[in-house]
């Protein structure tokens, strides 16, 4: 899908080729399938919020909240100062997402056959090859773009694999622990694939091991996150 960019304005332009503000030609650009909060669906005539960011903003994760309090204390007793302390939880966070992104990369490219360096110096990845050696499964899709038009939310599913002529449907978590918005997310997922998935779980990567988490139907629990998200945007 493009759009049009204003390079002088540096800002989008939807689909004007003329820029409305400063008359410049615009440029147009390919959009990736996702970009900041929302997803671009071709042929979707609405930017999509993603699941992730709508679970989040109705249910809290306790584990990952002390977690971010933590750093937020740690930088105080460090430096003293208010305003450091105030960014130590968003730097701390934005670094474990970023390791997480790039655990995902690695093993998005293990999946689709390519070569990977650094195996050894990552033991969630280690884990992930353990997972590979013990359970005897077939890569279908990798990092599947799934949305729902009339809810107007979209996501990426991690893995569609086949196991003794079953699809299973697998979400990589690499956090701490697993919460109950990670198995409502990949409830969510499952109902947005046009295709039939027989079994659903969650592959918590630890370091040097993993946990296999079958994970139970949430549809109907995130479909009543989705009334409050929509009830707390009317307030």
């Amino acid at each position: 899908m493009k759009k049009y960019y204003c390079e002088n304005c540096e800002k989008w332009r939807g689909d004007r080729q003329e820029c409305q503000k400063c008359g410049e030609e615009t440029v147009a650009k390919k959009l990736p399938k996702a970009r900041g909060d929302y997803y671009y669906i071709p042929g979707v005539d609405k930017p999509l919020r993603r699941v992730t960011d709508v679970i989040g903003e109705v249910l809290a994760k306790p584990g990952l909240e002390h977690w971010k309090r933590e750093q937020c204390v740690d930088k105080a007793l460090e430096t003293l100062e208010k305003e450091e302390a105030m960014k130590a939880h968003h730097q701390a966070k934005d670094k474990a997402a970023k390791s997480g992104t790039d655990i995902h990369k690695m093993i998005e490219n293990l999946l689709d056959g390519n070569e990977v360096e650094g195996i050894e110096d990552e033991p969630k990845l280690k884990a992930f090859v353990k997972f590979c050696k013990d359970i005897d499964f077939k890569p279908l899709e990798t990092e599947l773009t799934v949305y729902d038009k009339e809810l107007g939310v979209a996501g990426t599913a991690d893995a569609i694999v086949e196991v003794d002529d079953e699809k299973w449907l697998i979400d990589w978590k690499t956090g701490k622990g697993v919460y109950l918005s990670a198995k409502i997310q990949i409830s969510a997922y499952k109902h947005m694939i046009d295709q039939d998935i027989d079994r659903t779980f969650i592959v918590h990567l630890k370091e040097n091991a993993y946990d296999l988490m079958e994970i139970e139907d949430h549809w109907d629990a995130f479909q009543a996150i989705l009334t409050l998200k929509d009830l707390k945007d009317e307030n």
